[in-house]
This record gives structure tokens, C-alpha cells and sequence, in this order.
């Protein structure tokens, strides 16, 4: 399929709400996702302004898939991320074309099943220690243990000495304000991002700790020319199989980082949303624990029990649809018509992963959480690109299947033992950022044995 003008160019619909200069910009701030929803009524291809910038903003499944797989190569990532390089520099989140494909390819031996599988002590390690400390009646602020967890666990994954401690440690302080800071840089004005502004003096401060302490530990590695059965010690030994080329030091910074801020948010964001369902969903909820009792029933989980959590499975693939990433953008590197619209090089694509999975062409009552919409029979009617959590095609999460193993056990552990209860008078919101963030998710640690029978 060539890139130009594959049909006659039609009309392209601008969304409303439109405001000199501003744009859309002001629409998407005040509600992100509600805005970015309502588009799908509106057209296949939308015209939505970023200040004075035009995104053309995709709204089928077919089209996304296109960009994303079909014909990615004639697009590169883009606006929105271009507005992180200075956290994510040239890493796997950002980077496109042949420099992308070279770096996939040199990181990706880490994350296969072998490596997975080793990790998953860590992951069992850490679950376990959360468990433990909970006491009953405690209040847990579900946010904040989540990302201690997923951090801890991605730190210990990728650097095993104790200068994981102090990435840890950074990481914890600075994923707020990377979460909101990338999501606000890309629904403004560009012009915006270079102004003193408080979100933007927050962003590039904890880009500048959290670049230290990675540049730290790299040095030291390098340094002691050891194996340390990490990700890190895997980096720098890993050669382009081309040339024979190894990382640079920066190179392999980028790579941490992108790897340590994907690692955890999604999982965090994910595994909080899934306790919050859960709670509101209770029959659903002692289903799971029924499945968690079982797969710990001789002890702490193994890899080996993770394909008897299908419910499990299935209510993070709802959470996943229900709690999907907001906005995320593409570029063209050439002229394309995209249902009947024409693109010029350079134009700035959009689209929602939220907005794809709550479609009510494809997704019958979007709004309802039903886990058994990913049995066998009811998921084999939706059409490609309508389920897209960790994106498709060569753009898709290299570490998906570290994080889902991760978030299977950790709910499994945490599951057999406790069930977290929404804490009287906090009403769950939603924080901007890229996978919005729960917000005053505060609930009390019952003992599982105190749940009712079903």
C-alpha cells in the first residue's frame, strides 16, 4: 500500500469548541477524556487544534491500526512525545524509524519468557512483604503502595546491587509529576513548555534527579564490568547483531528510564484501578479471591500457577479497557489519505486508547464493568485495534508480558490475604495523566478470611 493519496480526499470536520489561538487546547484540559470520547460521533478523521497546531484525530479502530501496524513505517512518533524527550532522551518511548528497530532489538532479549520468569521471585518477594505489613483495620493509601511496588520491583529487575535502592527512591519521588507533566506538555501550546511554569520547573527537576541516579549506576557497572543477572548487566553486554556495536552509556540510561517509567505506572495505575473495581464489583471480587486462595494454597505463587487465574485475567483486561491511556499521537513522514481525508508529511496524527475501548460500535454498555467480555467467544468479535492497552505493532510494550505477570501476582498474593475496602467519606476521582490516576483512593485492610461467603 503506497502512502499517497490512496482515495479521492474528502471534507475534514473540525471538532467544536474551537478558540482562537488556543485551539482545542482548553476543551482538553478541562475534560480530557469526556472531549476525547465525543469525538467519535463526529467523523472517522477530526480536525482538533492544539493552540494553533492541527491534530488529525483518528477515531476508528481500522484507522489506528493502519498507523500503528499497516503502515507504520510512513509514521514516526510525533508532538506528544517529542514533548518528553527531555525525561525519556532517544529511548524505545520515543524514538522511531531505524533507531528504533536497532534499539528493540538489542533490548528486547531481556524481557523474554526465560528472563520473566526469573524475575517473578522478585515479584512474589515484594507482593509477599506488602502482604506482611498490612495489619487489619489499616488504611492504605492503594496509590502510593502500588507505585512503591512496582517501583521496588522494576528497580530490583533492572539494577540487583544497591544503587537500585536510590533509582528507587527517585523514581518514587518524581512519577507524579512525570505522569501530569507529560500529559499537560502535549495538550498545550508548545510554546508553553519552554516558560518557567510550575509543572514544568517539577517535570524537568525530577527528569534531572532520576537521569543522576541512572547515569550513577551505569558509570558503576561499567566500571566493575560485572554480571549481575539484571537488566542492566544484560544491556551493556548486548551487541547489534549488524555490526557488533554495543550501547553507548546514554543510550543505555535512555533505555532504563524509559523501561523504569513504563514499568511503573502501568503496572501501578493498573493494580490500583483493579482494587477499586473490585471493591465496587464484591461478587466479582470473591471469585478472584476463590482463584487467588487456590493458587496459593501450597504456598507463595509460582509462574506455574498463573494460567489457572482466568477470572484474574480477565478483570485486568477490563481495568486495562476502562482505564486506557488518554491521548497519544503519531507523525507522518509522508502524504497519506486516511479515510478519504488528505494528510500532508509532517501533520501531526491523534488518537485515544480510551476513547477506542469505551466505542459503543464494538463494546456493548462501554461504561459497565464486565470481565466476562474477554471470554473466548465475546472477545472474538471485536475487530483489530479496538483492544490496544500496551499499544500494537512495532510501537507495542516491549515489557507487556513482564507486567502482566507482575500484576497477576501481585493480585494473587495480595488477594489470598486481604480485601481492600473503600475507606468511609473518600469519593475516587480521576488525576490527568497519561493512564489517569486515581485519586483519594484511600481503603482499610480487611483480613480475607473476615470476607462474606458467596
Amino acid at each position: 500500500m503506497t502512502p499517497a493519496l490512496l482515495a479521492p480526499a474528502g471534507p475534514l470536520t473540525r471538532a467544536p469548541g474551537h478558540l482562537p489561538l488556543l485551539g482545542h487546547s482548553v476543551a482538553l484540559l478541562r475534560d480530557t477524556k469526556g472531549f476525547l470520547q465525543s469525538l467519535t460521533g463526529v467523523a472517522d478523521v477530526v480536525r482538533v487544534n492544539v493552540g494553533t497546531v492541527p491534530v488529525y484525530f483518528l477515531t476508528t479502530p481500522e484507522l489506528v491500526r493502519r498507523v500503528l501496524v499497516t503502515d507504520a513505517a510512513h509514521f514516526e512518533k510525533g508532538r506528544f512525545f517529542d514533548q518528553l524527550r527531555p525525561l525519556f532522551g532517544n529511548g524505545l518511548l520515543v524514538s522511531s524509524g531505524s533507531w528504533h528497530h536497532r534499539q528493540r532489538r538489542l533490548v528486547q532479549p531481556a524481557f523474554h519468557r526465560a528472563h520473566i520468569d526469573g524475575y517473578a521471585e522478585i515479584m512474589q518477594r515484594h507482593a509477599q512483604q506488602l502482604a506482611d505489613s498490612w495489619h487489619p483495620g489499616q488504611s492504605v493509601d492503594v496509590v502510593r503502595a502500588m507505585s512503591d511496588l512496582a517501583a521496588a520491583v522494576v528497580s530490583e529487575a533492572m539494577i540487583r546491587t544497591p544503587l537500585g535502592a536510590t533509582v528507587r527512591a527517585a523514581i518514587g519521588r518524581a512519577l507524579p509529576d512525570f505522569a501530569q507533566g507529560a500529559v499537560i506538555r502535549a495538550l498545550m501550546p508548545a510554546t508553553l513548555s519552554r516558560l518557567p511554569l510550575p509543572f514544568n520547573r517539577r517535570f524537568d527537576t525530577a527528569a534531572r534527579e532520576l537521569r543522576s541516579a541512572i547515569e550513577g549506576a551505569v558509570r558503576t557497572y561499567r566500571a566493575d564490568d560485572g554480571d549481575h543477572a539484571d537488566l542492566l548487566s544484560m544491556l551493556l553486554h548486548a551487541r547489534d547483531a549488524d555490526t557488533g556495536e554495543a550501547m553507548t552509556d546514554t543510550e543505555i540510561r535512555d533505555e532504563l528510564i524509559n523501561i523504569l517509567i513504563a514499568g511503573t505506572e502501568v503496572t501501578a495505575m493498573t493494580l490500583a484501578w483493579t482494587f477499586h473495581e473490585l471493591d465496587q464489583h464484591p461478587g466479582i471480587a470473591e471469585h478472584c479471591r476463590a482463584e487467588a486462595v487456590a493458587a496459593t494454597a501450597d504456598g507463595p505463587i509460582t509462574v506455574k500457577a498463573l494460567p489457572g487465574l482466568g477470572l484474574i485475567d480477565r478483570v485486568l483486561n477490563e481495568v486495562c479497557r476502562r482505564h486506557a491511556a488518554l491521548f497519544l499521537m503519531r507523525r507522518t513522514t509522508a502524504p497519506v489519505t486516511l479515510a478519504g481525508v488528505h494528510v500532508p508529511q509532517g501533520a501531526d496524527i491523534g488518537y485515544s486508547i480510551h476513547a477506542l475501548h469505551h466505542d459503543p460500535r464494538h463494546y456493548t454498555d462501554p461504561t459497565r464493568f464486565d470481565p466476562d467480555r474477554w471470554l473466548p467467544d465475546r472477545q472474538a468479535h471485536l475487530p483489530k485495534g479496538a483492544f490496544i492497552p500496551f499499544s500494537a505493532g512495532n510501537a507495542k510494550c516491549i515489557g507487556d508480558g513482564f507486567a502482566w505477570t507482575e500484576m497477576k501476582i501481585v493480585l494473587a498474593t495480595l488477594l489470598s490475604r486481604w480485601h481492600l475496602r473503600q475507606a468511609p467519606g473518600h469519593t475516587v476521582g480521576e488525576a490527568l495523566a497519561t493512564i489517569p490516576r486515581p485519586t483519594h483512593l484511600t481503603m482499610t485492610a480487611e483480613p480475607a478470611t473476615a470476607t462474606a461467603a458467596i
